[in-house]
């Protein structure tokens, strides 16, 4: 098992449970065996419930934790944003010319006009 879908699915069950707890207070005044019987219930199924959205979720978890280096998290497109210090520093083109960055750098316009009055 991955370690994403065992955090994702822990959480997932953690926050069932909390929803289950604030559901059960006022259910707990019942009478007689429904005052431990229908929490009991309660907390199983959206213990369970938030379970299954954890585990269903956990592709999410990964981006949460990586830093991205300049990449595009969301959308995992593999283009870097370069901006201008990084330009003028020169060690990017010497990072090119290596092979150690894998992707398509992107310069936007307003980064070559900084550069131009430069």
């Amino acid at each position: 098992m991955r370690t994403a879908t065992l955090v994702s699915g822990a959480l997932g069950l953690v926050a069932g449970l909390l929803v289950a707890v604030l559901i059960s207070i006022p259910l707990s005044n019942l009478e007689g065996w429904m005052s431990w019987g229908i929490p009991f219930a309660v907390s199983g199924a959206l213990g369970f419930i938030g379970l299954v959205i954890g585990v269903a979720r956990s592709s999410d978890i990964p981006g949460v934790f990586q830093s991205g280096g300049g990449k595009e998290q969301a959308g995992g497109s593999g283009q870097i944003l370069v901006d201008t210090s990084a330009i003028i520093d020169g060690r990017i083109a010497d990072l090119g010319l290596t092979g150690f960055i894998q992707g398509t750098l992107v310069i936007p316009s307003f980064v070559l006009d900084e550069l131009r009055h430069i």
